[in-house]
C-alpha cells in the first residue's frame, strides 16, 4: 500500500534523524520477526541499531540479553514514563535521547495509540499494514502507511536496497 507521492513527501520534509519502532505488533509478534525483510531495511536506514518505544515492559525485558535486543540502540518502556500510549511521553523521551528533531523523526506503529502517541511527539507518523490493529492505525490517520518495513526507505528518502 506505497502512498502516492511518497519521494515527493520526503523531499518536502527534513531528513529523517531517527527512526522509532513500537516493539509488540510491530517488529515482534511473541518474539517472531513479522517481517523478515525488516533488519535489511533497518541497517540501510539507519547503518546502526534502531530505537524502540514499548509500553509492554515485561516483553522488552524478556529481550534484553537476547540476539535481537542488539539491533536497539535506545528503548523506552512504559515504567520510564507517567503516561502510557497515546500520550506522547515516552516518544518524546526516546526522541530526546537521541538528540533528534521530532519533525525529522519517523514513528512506526500497528495500532492508534502508536499514531497519536506519534503525532503528538512531532514526529512524522508511519503505520503498518500488520500487526495487532492495523485497520484502526489507518483509520488514525497516520502520515503514511507501509505493508512491509523495506518501504521505510522511500519515506526517509533512501533508495531501497538493490535499485
Amino acid at each position: 500500500m506505497e502512498d502516492a507521492g511518497i519521494e515527493a513527501k520526503a523531499a518536502k520534509r527534513a531528513p529523517v534523524e531517527a527512526v522509532v519502532f513500537d516493539w509488540d505488533g510491530t517488529l515482534v509478534d511473541t518474539k517472531r520477526v513479522l517481517v523478515g525483510g525488516f533488519q535489511g531495511a533497518t541497517e540501510e536506514l539507519l547503518g546502526e541499531p534502531f530505537p524502540v518505544a514499548e509500553d509492554d515492559v515485561e516483553e522488552i525485558v524478556q529481550l534484553r540479553g537476547e540476539e535481537a535486543f542488539a539491533l536497539i540502540d535506545e528503548d523506552v518502556t512504559g515504567d520510564e514514563v507517567a503516561a502510557a500510549k497515546p500520550d506522547p511521553e515516552g516518544v518524546v523521551e526516546v526522541i530526546r535521547r537521541l538528540g533528534a528533531e521530532p519533525a525529522a523523526t519517523l514513528y512506526v506503529g500497528d495500532g492508534p495509540n502508536d499514531v497519536h502517541a506519534g503525532r503528538g511527539a512531532g514526529a512524522v507518523t508511519v503505520a503498518v499494514s500488520f500487526g495487532f490493529h492495523p485497520a484502526e492505525a489507518v483509520a488514525a490517520a497516520p502520515d503514511h502507511v507501509i505493508e512491509a518495513m523495506p518501504e521505510l526507505l522511500a519515506i526517509a528518502g533512501l533508495e531501497p536496497a538493490g535499485a
